[in-house]
């Protein structure tokens, strides 16, 4: 055998063969993103046989609403997340900041379009500030971000519970 020779039990160096194919390579390198959608559909499986076990029905049009509506502010919450978790870091204080701006939106906006727009521009600015102040804390500051978001989160429940100490507030019916 010369040195350009391979022998013949060695694996093909090409995409196909016992490799397997451009599919197998993206599924290996998916794995983990393929496991979450099998989840998520599992789980909703899971929750309409159980549903239809109950209720001898399958969701209707208020039960899909309000799963919707009580989901939501947690994908918004996941989304807060994302760029912190991407750069191999994680924010606590989002919980912070939802309380917060849920104890202002449910204590301060009127009724009127005008109060509502001021207040929602006013909730966004604060969440922006937040963030900030984390991200000047831990770039100048030199701070662990753990522990800044921490002791951000302490605070920020501490002003949520001074702005509305009990469940309450109203917010314009649409």
């Amino acid at each position: 055998m010369t040195a350009t020779q391979t022998s013949p039990s060695a694996p093909p160096t090409s995409g196909s063969g016992e490799n397997g194919g451009p599919l197998s390579r993206l599924s290996a390198q998916n794995t983990g993103l393929l496991l979450a959608w099998l989840l998520a559909a599992v789980m909703l499986v899971l929750y309409l046989v159980l549903f239809a076990a109950r209720k001898s029905a399958l969701p209707g049009n208020f039960e899909l609403t309000s799963t919707v509506n009580n989901a939501v502010p947690l994908v918004f919450a996941a989304l807060g997340q994302t760029f912190p978790v991407l750069t191999s870091g994680l924010d606590l204080s989002v919980g912070g900041v939802m309380d917060v701006s849920n104890s202002l939106a449910a204590t301060q906006m009127g009724t009127g379009v005008g109060s509502i727009l001021l207040w929602t521009v006013l909730i966004l600015l604060f969440g922006a500030a937040t963030g900030l102040v984390n991200g000047l804390l831990v770039a100048y500051g030199r701070l662990q971000p753990i522990l800044v978001t921490l002791g951000t989160l302490a605070i920020l429940q501490g002003i949520a519970l001074k702005v509305l100490p009990q469940p309450g507030g109203t917010t314009r019916p649409w």
